[in-house]
């Protein structure tokens, strides 16, 4: 409602002037509210609520599929999960175009066998060069290294190759300061005594990482 004051009410009529050609007629405010669209979980199409709901339908599955700070990840499953008792043959990986960096996960998720204090499971991995053999370690790469032996079930051992981590080589999970070459070598290593139905059920896989 306008004021009583008749230079008031001119003033306020002339600021809704501005805003729409006949302020006071209700097919424009109907004209807007279409515009704008109705405050319930599905607005009218091409509104401006259903827009943002849509702006926030897709902010909901960016957040639920995991926010990535920077750069695109590729999954890649070297070894599938099976039941094992020996170990595998080494993998030479290539990494894809643009990748810099790469977390390898060994898991298992059953362990059974008799195991010395020098057998079990682990995962070996390093840099290779274009012969397929092990490198050594040198300033500013990662080499060849290997876990500590496991004999239980349901560890994971990864490493994680990337430039500006801090550089850790002890525990399950190993980090390194580092980009890649252009070969990663990874193999799973198991030794112990097994009878028919037992050994280790595990697989490896790597994370590409830009």
């Amino acid at each position: 409602k306008l004021s009583a004051d008749p230079a008031t009410q001119t003033t306020l009529a002339a600021i809704l002037e501005k805003i729409i050609a006949a302020p006071a007629t209700e097919a424009k405010q109907t004209a807007l509210n279409a515009l704008i669209g109705e405050v319930q979980a599905a607005p009218t199409a091409n509104t401006l609520l259903a827009r943002l709901k849509n702006l926030e339908t897709k902010v909901d599955a960016i957040i639920a599929d995991g926010i990535k700070l920077s750069g695109r990840r590729i999954a890649e499953q070297i070894e599938p999960m099976a039941l094992r008792t020996t170990s595998t043959a080494m993998k030479t990986l290539t990494p894809p175009n643009g990748a810099i960096g790469c977390i390898l996960i060994l898991t298992s998720t059953g362990v059974t066998g008799t195991f010395s204090s020098e057998q079990g499971y682990r995962m070996s991995f390093g840099d290779m060069t274009y012969s397929g053999a092990w490198t050594d370690v040198s300033a500013g790469k990662w080499g060849y290294n290997m876990f500590n032996l496991e004999t239980t079930s349901n560890k994971e051992q990864i490493v994680k190759i990337y430039p500006g981590l801090p550089t850790i080589e002890t525990g399950r999970t190993r980090l390194y300061n580092s980009t890649l070459t252009e070969k990663v070598g990874v193999s799973i290593g198991i030794s112990g005594t097994f009878t028919e139905g037992q050994g280790v059920n595990c697989g490896l896989r790597v994370v590409w990482l830009s």
